[in-house]
């Protein structure tokens, strides 16, 4: 029988395979491409998986995200061939900071850049992944 962690990592190394693959699918002379003029970039919207990856996972071993505190390996690529070569680097490292952790801590409670405590069992709040565009919308 799996515990908790193993069932987590087994589950978020299927989602990898997709993110992976969504990388590579992109077409390579959209990287700078905006859905919405006022949004991020094709390129800008991939990396933000990397960025969620490594601020979480090291907030969780630090105890709080916090985004003064640079991961490793977080510079943004500059080109869509990048994407996929460097996210699977940010999310070694990630699986790293994870495969630390023991099942007693996912009781754990940390603290996110707006000040909110969520625990590591019950997920990451919404907020935590940024304002959706039209949230940012005036109404």
């Amino acid at each position: 029988m799996q515990t908790e962690l193993e069932e987590f990592s087994r589950c978020w190394e299927l989602q990898t395979e997709g993110t992976i693959a969504l990388m590579r699918s992109l077409p390579h002379d959209k990287y700078s491409y905006r859905p919405d003029s006022g949004g991020r970039s094709m390129g800008e919207l991939a990396w933000h998986l990397a960025e969620i990856e490594a601020y979480v996972t090291l907030g969780i071993e630090h105890g709080e995200v916090r985004l003064d505190l640079k991961p490793p390996h977080i510079e943004r690529p500059q080109t869509v061939e990048e994407l996929a070569p460097a996210f699977g680097i940010v999310h070694d490292d990630a699986t790293a900071r994870i495969a630390r952790l023991r099942v007693s801590d996912l009781g754990r409670e940390i603290l996110d850049p707006s000040g909110q405590r969520w625990s590591i069992r019950k997920g990451l709040p919404p907020a935590l992944f940024g304002p959706m565009r039209e949230e940012s919308r005036p109404g």
